[in-house]
């Protein structure tokens, strides 16, 4: 019996457009009253997935970050962490070759300067720009996140092809440009939805994962039942039990039917 649903967000429980759709919503809301804990497991930080968190009306864990951070209604109650003479080292670098990189903490962004090709604006209270960041860097980051291509190349050819403080993830989502995550050399969301469910005494065979992309291959590895969407690559399908048709748009939906309100 599955006692916990962890749900990627982008490409998987979201569609093109960032939301929801009402097949997902009804699917996840009928799991909820089966009495499934459901985790969002993400890539984003907490103050971008908090509006999907209390959409669905949760009220329990999110694995954010790729794993590094764990937040229990909005509190963050574990975190994974890179620590500071490893991040400094990383900014240096990222400084002399004019890289961006945004060093994320539990409630906080910071910015080593913003590239003209960062599209987002800061958010007050949330991002910061700090453009002396490998200085004034005193406090351990969960995460240290570069885009584009160029940039990615950059830093994938300076770091060590092993490192015991860090591990570099680089994924690319639909849009086609490639991310890395520099992360505690732990952290990923199987280590994170392990946590959560230590904390609710869930097995990890009572437990189903859904998701797209590479940095969801642990945790579908993981869980008792792993989902892949149908426009996954094909390392993803691989490391899942389960992938969904190509054309279902409302994957998730059609998991959950499939493997709890049917089971």
């Amino acid at each position: 019996m599955i006692r916990l649903l962890a749900l990627d967000l982008d490409d998987t429980l979201l569609g093109n457009d960032l939301t929801i759709s009402p097949a997902n919503l009804r699917a996840v809301q009928a799991a909820k009253a089966c009495g499934v804990h459901i985790a969002l497991a993400t890539a984003r930080g907490w103050y971008s997935t908090e509006p999907y968190y209390r959409e669905l009306g949760l009220a329990g864990y999110a694995v954010c970050g790729s794993g590094t951070r764990v937040y229990h209604e909005g509190h963050c109650v574990q975190a994974w962490t890179v620590p500071v003479p490893a991040a400094r080292h990383i900014l240096r670098y990222a400084e002399q070759e004019s890289i961006m990189v945004v060093c994320s903490y539990a409630e906080q962004n910071l910015f080593n300067r913003v590239s003209p090709a960062w599209q987002t604006p800061l958010r007050p209270d949330i991002d910061f720009l700090v453009p002396d960041l490998s200085s004034v860097l005193n406090q351990p980051p969960a995460q240290l996140y570069l885009k584009g291509e160029q940039d990615v190349q950059k830093m994938a050819a300076f770091l060590p092809e092993e490192a015991d403080a860090f591990r570099a993830h680089t994924v690319t989502y639909r849009d086609g440009v490639p991310e890395m995550m520099i992360i505690h050399p732990e952290a990923n969301k199987a280590t994170g939805l392990a946590w959560v469910c230590e904390q609710l005494g869930i097995g990890v065979n009572e437990v189903m994962a859904i998701g797209d992309s590479a940095n969801d291959i642990s945790m579908l590895r993981w869980a008792g039942i792993g989902v892949a969407m149908g426009w996954s690559p094909t390392s993803v399908q691989q490391a899942a039990d389960v992938t969904m048709a190509a054309d279902d748009l409302d994957g998730v939906a059609t998991a959950i039917r499939r493997f709890i309100l049917t089971a």
